[in-house]
């Protein structure tokens, strides 16, 4: 009986890598009078002048121009790409592997990226000068600290995959607080409420979900009333106060994206918004972007999820907050009670909050130094003194040092 379970186990691990192998060669049949056509453009124009008048090229650049010409073909319009992902992801997902194109599949379902391990002395740095320069003019300085994916008090990563991301935060958080930096840790409020972790993340993204988002600006609102003598109405935060429109099945993550929809499913994605009248305007000065109206024609972009497909880069549903990440953003709420001005330095998870915020503050700007123009922090402070400074992003993106060069 043993050894016929095992020839079972055999065929059945064999017969998958047949049918992957099958599909690929297939594929590679179906793309190759493509693949053709691309190597002869390449191959075709004149080799450039040189400035000696002399002529370039010779077989060293045409080949050059050929790998380049079928690197892109191969990246970007190759036929049937998406198939190759779905099917390498479903292969995968039969026998039983947890991990696909450097995305690991967690105990609960959910994706996450490999290699999430950070500088920690280099962010501590950044965050305690900036801390200090604030002090120096004058503004408060509040560094918020969202939660990743993978849950500190309960990871679930498969055998041999560690967690450096919550460690590494941990660390972070530490050399703050002894700096005298004012830290909130939403990773240890959200296990203190006993709230579930993964209900508040996509399952196939990085970020948090609409519900997971609208929690974040709540703690944030609270802390703002408790210990900086803010003022906003506790009716601003009440998530009764806010109606739901859903979108079932609509959303395929960054790590869904990696790895197709057989490997970790999509997800649902949900949009809240008030369910009271309101009058607001968002301001994107770089790309002349400027939306007034309701919180629903001033905030979100409907086309982000409404005119998306799941491998579509040009529309992300996560991105119905804002419509994208800009260098700078400008959130007005004239009728908003709490007469303050508040700069976010930020990364994605912040867009909701900051556009929830503006319900009760009349001023949120935000600025994302991952983009190009990038802004000098430094700068910005001195010319514009908002009322507070809020350094707030995922655990998860403190690896990227551009979010943390502030021109300091």
């Amino acid at each position: 009986m043993k050894n016929i379970l095992g020839i079972a186990k055999m065929l059945n691990r064999h017969g998958l890598t047949a049918l992957f192998l099958a599909f690929i060669a297939l594929l590679g049949l179906w793309n190759l009078p493509a693949a053709g056509q691309t190597g002869q453009e390449a191959l075709s124009p004149e080799p450039s002048a040189q400035e000696d008048g002399s002529r370039g090229g010779g077989f060293l650049d045409a080949w050059d121009r050929l790998v380049d010409a079928l690197d892109t073909f191969y990246l970007e319009d190759l036929r049937g790409r998406y198939g190759f992902i779905e099917g390498n992801g479903l292969v995968k997902r039969l026998a039983g592997f947890s991990t696909c194109n450097e995305t690991v599949r967690l105990a609960n379902g959910y994706l996450e990226r490999l290699d999430n391990n950070f500088d920690v002395e280099d962010t501590a740095e950044s965050l305690t000068a900036l801390n200090e320069y604030c002090r120096e003019l004058g503004i408060p300085f509040l560094c918020v600290l969202a939660p990743s994916k993978v849950c500190k008090y309960d990871p679930g990563l498969p055998l041999g995959v560690p967690d450096e991301v919550n460690p590494g935060a941990d660390r972070l958080v530490e050399m703050l607080r002894k700096q005298g930096v004012d830290v909130v840790d939403l990773r240890a409020v959200l296990h203190e409420e006993g709230l579930d972790h993964d209900s508040l993340f996509f399952q196939t993204d990085h970020h948090w979900t609409s519900e997971g988002a609208f929690w974040g600006y709540q703690k944030v609102a609270e802390y703002l009333n408790q210990h900086y003598g803010y003022h906003i109405d506790e009716r601003l935060m009440d998530r009764s106060n806010f109606e739901t429109v859903n979108f079932p099945d609509k959303f395929l993550g960054s790590y869904g994206k990696r790895t197709g929809k057989y490997f970790g499913g999509v997800d649902d994605i949900s949009v809240i918004m008030p369910d009271f009248p309101t009058q607001m305007k968002m301001e994107a000065p770089d790309r002349g972007i400027v939306r007034e109206g309701s919180f629903s024609q001033a905030i979100l972009d409907w086309s982000q999820i409404e005119d998306s497909w799941y491998y579509d880069e040009g529309h992300i549903p996560y991105a119905v907050y804002t419509g994208d990440d800009y260098n700078l953003l400008y959130h007005t709420n004239e009728e908003a009670e709490e007469d303050k001005k508040i700069l976010f330095l930020k990364d994605s998870f912040v867009r909701p909050v900051a556009s929830f915020l503006n319900l009760g503050v009349r001023r949120v700007e935000a600025i994302d130094l991952r983009i190009e123009p990038k802004i000098s922090v430094k700068e910005y402070l001195e010319e514009n003194r908002p009322d507070i400074v809020i350094f707030m992003c995922s655990i998860w993106a403190l690896k990227d040092y551009n979010l943390i060069d502030f021109g300091l």
